[in-house]
């Protein structure tokens, strides 16, 4: 019976915030009435209420400046301390930049110098140098009475150093030249 005098599947009522009508089992028609004087109710109260606070929110809230100033310093830091790293990436990125022109700059060198060694080797390989001393200066290779041997080796032979005896002055005197010398 209670669910024929209210319809709970459409009661936007239960939604609501104030608590007493979402639990009321007053009739539907009943609180239509009351939710007139109610609502009139609400905005005088709501009225008064603002009233109320608005000295309270006129009202500043003051800061120490100690506490104003230690944020400022603490706020320069942190700007600081950023700039110095979007710096530190900015010269990173430039270094970058010059260190790959560079080591293309290296291989290109490094292309141009292959390609030159190749082309004096071409160029001066043994059987033209030998072509030119022939034709061009009139040399020739050298025969075996030209040629003249050299005897490098006579024996191997060892020389053993003795020591001569020496006296205590003489070895003091070694041991202070060897000091300064």
């Amino acid at each position: 019976m209670a669910f024929e005098e209210r319809n709970l599947a459409y009661d936007l009522s239960l939604f609501e915030d104030d608590d007493e009508q979402k639990y009321s089992t007053v009739p539907h028609s009943k609180k239509k009435k009351n939710e007139n004087t109610e609502t009139s109710l609400k905005r005088k109260s709501a009225d008064n209420k603002s009233a109320d606070e608005k000295p309270e929110k006129s009202a500043r809230k003051k800061y120490s400046p100690v506490k104003v100033l230690g944020t400022a310093v603490a706020g320069l830091f942190v700007v600081g301390a950023l700039a110095t790293i979007i710096m530190g990436q900015a010269q990173l990125t430039e270094l970058n930049r010059s260190i790959e022109k560079k080591t293309q700059e290296l291989k290109q060198k490094d292309s141009q110098y292959t390609q030159l060694d190749m082309n004096v080797r071409s160029r001066y390989s043994t059987s033209i140098v030998e072509n030119y001393a022939k034709d061009e200066l009139g040399m020739s290779k050298a025969t075996n009475y030209q040629k003249e041997f050299v005897n490098l080796s006579e024996g191997d032979k060892a020389e053993v150093l003795t020591e001569e005896s020496q006296n205590i002055f003489s070895t003091i005197y070694e041991a202070v030249t060897g000091i300064w010398s």
